[in-house]
């Protein structure tokens, strides 16, 4: 069985502290590149590869952290304008069943009152 290299397990801690499931591959993929250019670059400069992995590792930070930073950076965002007509049209809806409903002279706001809770 192989063991996972740093550069995956670095990743694996990062991906662990991003809650949108969207946006860790994306970001995952971003971080490994520069990890993976960075690493290239210290073999350019006579490191060997391992070497270069753990400092490439090191520059990018505790993944913990950079993990968390990210999670903050990639938060869903609510669709405003539709959560706004979906309540716009439930409550026209609801205004109009209190409306043309049975007894609504008698019974119109008790039935507006269950139907809405």
């Amino acid at each position: 069985m192989q063991q996972p290299s740093k550069i995956t397990e670095y990743l694996e801690t990062v991906r662990q502290q991003i809650r949108w499931k969207k946006a860790q591959l994306p970001v995952l993929e971003e971080i490994n590149n520069h990890i993976i250019d960075q690493k290239n670059a210290f073999i350019s400069e006579g490191l060997s590869e391992e070497e270069a992995a753990d400092r490439a590792i090191a520059e990018m930070g505790d993944p913990v952290v950079v993990g968390e930073q990210l999670d903050r950076a990639h938060r869903p965002r609510p669709d405003w304008p539709l959560l706004v007509m979906t309540a716009a049209i439930l409550l026209l809806g609801l205004a109009i069943q209190v409306l043309i409903g049975p007894n609504h002279r008698n019974n119109g706001a008790e039935m507006f009152q269950k139907q809405f809770i």
